[in-house]
């Protein structure tokens, strides 16, 4: 957490400064909740890390995206950033400062509460996944059709005529510029 508040501008590299950030973020929890910061920073974390993402793949020269499962190690340091990110956002021309920010997120992630930039983020990247995954699904049962049926000289007048069309946009945009 605290590396992670030391990215961007004119904090980078100054340790001390993101340590005292952070102490500061423990006891304004400690003196809001009751309850241990440290318990809550992980509860925090459990529950900003996306479970599940979508990475690009390539299928016969299509690009689409497939929902991929998101390793526990990833989880873990997507959710610090987004906190920590969210926590800067919040602060960016505010009269708040950078460790109430960050202690209002973290107590916000640990709740699961939408006021929370990483659970916006992660409810956003899972809904991507979820779309993707449905999508892949759907190319899945398009490659599972027999073409069987169609001739060599159909194959190919399909080819030429794809071959064409991707001409012709070419030679359209070359010409406006």
């Amino acid at each position: 957490l605290v590396n992670s508040m030391m990215m961007h501008g004119r904090n980078a590299g100054k340790k001390l400064m993101a340590i005292k950030i952070v102490k500061q973020a423990f006891e304004i929890i400690n003196l809001m909740t009751g309850e241990n910061p440290l318990q809550i920073l992980v509860k925090a974390i459990e529950n900003g890390g996306a479970r599940e993402d979508s990475t690009r793949i390539q299928v016969g020269g299509v690009i689409k995206r497939q929902a991929v499962d998101v390793g526990p190690l990833r989880r873990v340091n997507a959710s610090i950033y987004m906190m920590c990110f969210g926590a800067r956002e919040a602060t960016f021309r505010k009269i708040k400062t950078i460790s109430e920010c960050l202690a209002e997120e973290i107590m916000n992630c640990a709740k699961n509460s939408v006021n929370s930039y990483a659970i916006r983020k992660k409810d956003e990247t899972e809904r991507l996944a979820k779309s993707n995954r449905q999508s892949i699904n759907s190319l899945n049962d398009l490659r599972s059709v027999s073409y069987t049926h169609l001739t060599l000289p159909t194959i190919l007048l399909v080819q030429i005529s794809v071959v064409a069309v991707s001409l012709k946009k070419k030679t359209i945009t070359e010409s406006h510029r």
